[in-house]
């Protein structure tokens, strides 16, 4: 018998464990598949099983911005007669630090670790533009931070509305009533059409397209403020303390971590203020500050 002559099984089954396999990879390997896993257990797993007839989940849209600067994006919006929870995710792991006012916390991972910014500020700008659209007081509303992720929240003055578990009760412990129930149906109803607009391929693209707009924005004028955006090392102006921290959209445009203000120790830019990366010195880009 010629050992060459022997066939793949490519029957369903084998097909399906092959599919199977890859599916399961792309979950336990993969940042963007543990993203995707987080949001579909608490979307389907989570938030699905609120008393629909007292709440009602809206997920992944998106609405103008408030300075008119793009969109932004929404994960997760729930409305009920007790307000409206606006919930930002975020799937990460170690340990995160940062008080409830700090524009960035800091995710410990072993050895390393990474500024980001605080998401309590972020899903801020999620429902102010929520409240212009809707037309609604900031009273109405509630903001969650919900972090998916195998993590650990070091944060000494934390709100009970940051949290790594106990969301639904958290949701539940709203007990005042905040609107009425014509005043919620249509809420819903724009919220539903929204996202029907909105969650789409163009639209993220889009989104995508304005935030690379924004962080480029900053480097295009050349030299300003003393600095040139450069991909040399923040230790040739002095490494100095951080002398403020990141604003909401002040991400670097090489890797995505959030750019850091930072001011010169040392040459002829003393004292002058430069954004870098938080990730030096894996990343060494700077950028001037306006």
């Amino acid at each position: 018998m010629d050992i060459f002559a022997w066939e793949l099984p490519l029957g369903p089954m084998w097909l399906f464990n092959i599919s199977a396999l890859a599916f399961l990879w792309f979950i336990l390997k993969t940042s963007r598949g543990k993203g995707w896993w987080g949001e579909f257990a608490l979307h389907y797993l989570g938030l699905k099983l609120l008393d629909k007839s007292i709440y009602t989940t809206v997920s992944d849209f998106y609405l103008q911005r408030p300075d008119g600067r793009g969109t932004t994006q929404l994960d997760h919006v729930v409305v009920s007669k007790f307000g409206i929870f606006v919930i930002e995710t975020k799937n990460m792991k170690g340990k995160i630090y940062g008080r409830a006012a700090s524009r960035q916390w800091t995710q410990y991972i072993g050895r390393g670790n990474f500024k980001f910014q605080n998401p309590i500020h972020q899903n801020k700008l999620h429902i102010d533009a929520l409240a212009k659209e809707l037309e609604l007081p900031a009273d109405k509303f509630h903001n969650l931070v919900f972090f998916l992720g195998v993590c650990t929240l070091k944060n000494e003055d934390r709100p009970k509305t940051v949290m790594t578990h106990g969301l639904l009760p958290v949701i539940k412990g709203f007990t005042d009533e905040l609107l009425d129930a014509e005043t919620v149906t249509s809420l819903v109803d724009r919220l539903r059409e929204i996202q029907r607009v909105t969650n789409n391929r163009a639209t993220r693209m889009a989104h995508i397209a304005a935030i690379k707009g924004r962080q480029e924005a900053g480097s295009s004028n050349g030299r300003r403020g003393g600095f040139a955006a450069a991909d040399v090392s923040p230790m040739e102006v002095g490494l100095g303390e951080i002398s403020a921290e990141a604003t909401a959209d002040k991400t670097c445009p090489r890797c995505g971590a959030p750019m850091v203000l930072r001011r010169a120790k040392r040459g002829e830019n003393r004292g002058n203020q430069f954004w870098g990366c938080s990730s030096y010195p894996k990343c060494r880009l700077i950028q001037p500050c306006d």
